[in-house]
């Protein structure tokens, strides 16, 4: 056994060896070239050095042949049983390269920051030293890593990305913050998971004292799925107040809760409330929650197959009625008059105009 230095690991290559075990599966090899001690790679991997001999499985192989100061050399064979094959290479003197051969086919290379093309590329004129790659291609997973070129050396970066069909995760900052995927609590925060359904999902992340956060995600294109949020501190509060012990309460299609109040702490926003309950029309409407404090919305459930359509109406707070204020404004008025200003002062709204009776208790 011998073994490959890659970018990141150390790959073990097991050879093959004449044996009777292999005379239905495998073929012989035998690899020559001009420049002797020059190094083999059977599918881009490194084998050994020519002259070399060995068996392989049967069917179509990719061959390579490099050497410091020669131009790479390459070809394909058909490895087939009982045939042996034979693979002679002319090494041409050249000023070396750094070759990237990436699966799938295809995939963007950068070097330094700076597109290169596409792979396989065999790039030419390379600054001697240290160089940082990564790897990309739609619907699967980045690679990055580095190499070192020195001159006349021929650097062959080979590898396999892997699919991010099924890849999901999920952080918060801070971390520990509960993960609900399609209204099913599924872990916490920092979270990773594999093999979920290629679709359109519902996320929700929440933790005690902070805003939740709601997210659409759509991994219906193979694509990985990605979450990264930040919990905001001391949020405000969102009730509803359904009127039905069988209501369900939904947030941007996100279940938050069912029974006749259910309220949820999320970040400052505008939102889509949808209120159902069987045997009743849906209600819906967008509704905005402010920066902190509390909002309120009740829901007013008409059956199903009556005219008038089921509605959500925003309830406002007792101090928030210019009534309230006028009562307290007058009271304020048998205080002095400083007293009925800051009353007047504090009336969040105007009362309306024209003669309006007001009941002093």
């Amino acid at each position: 056994m011998s073994f490959i230095r890659t970018t990141n690991y150390i790959l073990p290559v097991c050879l093959f060896t004449a044996s009777s075990a292999f005379a239905d599966t495998t073929g012989t090899i035998s690899v020559t070239s001009n420049v002797e001690g020059a190094n083999v790679y059977v599918d881009y991997v490194e084998v050994g050095t020519t002259p070399y001999e060995g068996e392989l499985p049967l069917g179509s192989h990719s061959i390579r042949i490099a050497s410091d100061n020669y131009t790479p050399w390459t070809t394909r064979v058909d490895i087939a049983a009982g045939v042996p094959t034979e693979v002679s290479a002319e090494l041409f003197s050249g000023s070396g390269t750094v070759e990237f051969m990436v699966t799938p086919p295809g995939s963007t290379v950068s070097v330094d920051g700076q597109p290169m093309g596409s792979a396989p590329i065999r790039l030419n004129d390379m600054p001697l030293g240290d160089h940082e790659f990564t790897l990309t291609a739609p619907q699967h997973e980045p690679v990055s890593g580095s190499f070192t070129y020195t001159e006349g050396s021929n650097v062959l970066v080979f590898e396999e990305l892997m699919s991010s069909r099924g890849l999901f995760a999920f952080g918060s900052n801070p971390e520990g913050a509960s993960v609900f995927l399609d209204d099913e609590l599924v872990g916490v925060t920092p979270l990773s998971l594999t093999d979920v359904e290629s679709d359109t999902h519902q996320v929700r992340i929440q933790m005690e004292g902070y805003g939740t956060a709601l997210r659409e995600v759509d991994t219906s294109d193979g694509s990985r799925g990605d979450v990264q949020v930040t919990m905001l501190a001391d949020p405000p509060e969102l009730v509803v107040k359904t009127g039905d012990d069988d209501a369900t309460v939904y947030v941007d299609g996100h279940l938050i809760g069912d029974g006749t109040r259910v309220s949820l702490d999320l970040a400052r926003g505008t939102y889509l409330l949808r209120v159902e309950a069987d045997g009743y029309q849906v209600a819906e409407r967008s509704v905005r929650v402010p920066r902190d404090g509390r909002v309120t919305y009740r829901s007013n459930l008409s059956p199903d197959g009556t005219p008038e359509q089921s509605s959500l109406e925003i309830v406002t707070p007792l101090t928030s009625r210019w009534t309230f204020w006028a009562v307290v404004g007058a009271g304020a008025v048998g205080a002095g008059v400083t007293g009925a200003v800051v009353a007047e002062s504090m009336a969040p709204d105007p009362p309306p105009t024209g003669d309006v009776e007001v009941l002093l208790p």
